[in-house]
C-alpha cells in the first residue's frame, strides 16, 4: 500500500510565516536604502549650495569698498551698512562693479537674496529653506579692520522623508584691502 504523504496545516503555516517575515524584512531594508539614498542626495545638494553661498558672500564682503556716500548713501565713510536690531541683511559697495550690493533674507524669510545695484536675485534655490540668517559687523571704524560674521541655518525643504538634511554654519571674514 502506497501512502500519499503531503504537508500538514501546521507545516504550511510555519513556512508561510517564515516566508512573510523574510519578505517583510527585505522590503523594509529596501525602503530604508531608498530613504537613505534620497537623504544622501538631498544632503549633498544642500552642502554644495551652502558652500557656494558662503564662498560667494565671503568673497564679495572681503572686497567691499569704503562708501563715499555717492553709491550707497546710507553709510558714508564705512565699509558696511547693517542694523544690529535687524541683523538679516548687509549692504556694501562692491569693488568689481562699484555698485551698491545687499545680501538679505527675503520677505517670506525662506530665501537668501542679493540685490546688485537695484536688481534682485535668489542666492538659494527653491528646494532649500533658510531657518536663520544673521549678520554682525565689528571694527568698521576709521583705522580698524572690519570683520563680518554671518550665520546660516539652512535645510532642504521638508518632504515625505523621515529625515530632513540641515546645516548650521558660521564664518567670520575680514576686509582684504584696508586702503579702500
Amino acid at each position: 500500500v502506497k501512502m500519499n504523504r503531503g504537508f500538514t496545516l501546521v507545516e504550511v503555516l510555519v513556512a508561510v510565516t517564515i516566508y512573510s517575515i523574510i519578505t517583510s524584512m527585505s522590503i523594509g531594508l529596501f525602503v530604508s536604502a531608498i530613504h537613505l539614498y534620497e537623504f544622501d542626495r538631498k544632503y549633498h545638494n544642500l552642502l554644495n549650495q551652502t558652500s557656494y553661498v558662503m564662498e560667494y558672500m565671503s568673497r564679495s564682503l572681503r572686497m567691499a569698498l569704503k562708501s563715499d556716500g555717492t553709491i550707497c548713501t546710507d553709510f558714508s565713510g564705512k565699509n558696511y551698512n547693517w542694523d544690529n536690531s535687524d541683523p538679516h541683511w548687509i549692504e556694501f559697495v562692491n569693488s568689481s562693479d562699484n555698485k551698491c550690493w545687499k545680501f538679505y533674507l527675503s520677505s517670506n524669510g525662506k530665501q537668501l537674496k542679493i540685490n546688485k545695484g537695484g536688481i534682485s536675485y535668489n542666492l538659494t534655490s527653491d528646494n532649500l529653506q533658510i531657518n536663520s540668517f544673521n549678520i554682525s559687523v565689528a571694527g568698521d571704524a576709521s583705522g580698524q579692520q572690519p570683520k563680518v560674521t554671518f550665520y546660516l541655518d539652512i535645510q532642504a525643504k521638508k518632504e515625505l522623508l523621515p529625515w530632513t538634511p540641515k546645516i548650521k554654519i558660521q564664518t567670520t571674514i575680514s576686509q582684504r584691502n584696508l586702503n579702500q
